[in-house]
């Protein structure tokens, strides 16, 4: 699957940047959350790119896998140790896109499994445009649990929080992204009203 993953591209000038602070809640059988951006109006299910909140193949998603490890982890954030997620950055030519839908990847008995939103959300738009970066916000997801017929706890549906964290985010992507510290930033305001429950 696509996934916007950091790469050399995001020092390309003719190219614009997204940025985005990807996270999930600790504890709750959740290995990793996704959120899925695609040109605005695309038809083509498989043109998108997938934000994600754990780095494919890391130790970081291995660690996801138990909870006595995550426990173990270092915290991602450290005014936040419940949470866990990273800034990403990711380089995409100017133009209209959107923030369209988004997935969480949990533990389930015996295996692992996905939650999705039953019906799509509102798509947010936003723009991108050359030489800037184009800032999403906080894109929080929590596993909301429920008791099955036997009384045990299991994953049952997914909440998302979007929010505009810029004053906290900035410092992990000037850390993270250092060349992209000259460049100027837009701040999209998604307004995420619409995603609150899902």
């Amino acid at each position: 699957m696509p996934s916007g993953e950091p790469s050399a591209e995001l020092s390309d000038r003719k190219n614009g940047v997204v940025g985005a602070v990807i996270s999930f809640s600790k504890w709750t059988r959740t290995m990793d959350a996704w959120f899925y951006v695609r040109k605005k109006g695309e038809p083509d299910k498989d043109k998108y790119v997938r934000l994600s909140a754990k780095a494919p193949l890391s130790g970081a998603a291995m660690v996801a896998f138990s909870p006595l490890l995550s426990s173990l982890a270092q915290p991602d954030f450290p005014d936040m140790p419940n949470r866990s997620g990273r800034a990403m950055a990711v380089s995409l030519p100017s133009g209209e896109y959107e923030l369209y839908s988004w997935t969480l990847y949990i533990q389930t008995f015996g295996g692992y499994g996905y939650i999705s939103p039953r019906q799509p959300p509102q798509p947010l738009s936003f723009v991108v445009t050359a030489g800037r970066v184009t800032y999403l916000g906080s894109l929080h997801a929590e596993t909301v649990m429920g008791k099955n017929l036997l009384g045990l706890e299991v994953p049952g549906g997914g909440a998302i929080d979007i929010s505009d964290q810029f004053e906290r985010d900035s410092a992990l992507f000037s850390a993270k992204f250092p060349n992209l510290s000259d460049w100027p930033v837009d701040r999209s305001q998604l307004d995420g009203k619409a995603w609150a429950l899902r």
